[in-house]
């Protein structure tokens, strides 16, 4: 099974979402200076 993954860091709002055939796993989250957690925060799930 492939996995992809799509980040989109806007200027206030960061959404992740990890999908196989459905979504996997998804985090949003406001941007800040640690947008970057945020994003690794969904590749752990």
């Amino acid at each position: 099974m492939e996995y992809y993954a799509g980040i989109d860091i806007g200027s206030t709002m960061t959404k992740a979402v990890i999908l196989a055939e459905e979504i996997v796993a998804s985090v949003i989250g406001p941007t800040g200076p640690e947008h970057r957690r945020l994003a690794n925060k969904v590749m752990e799930e």
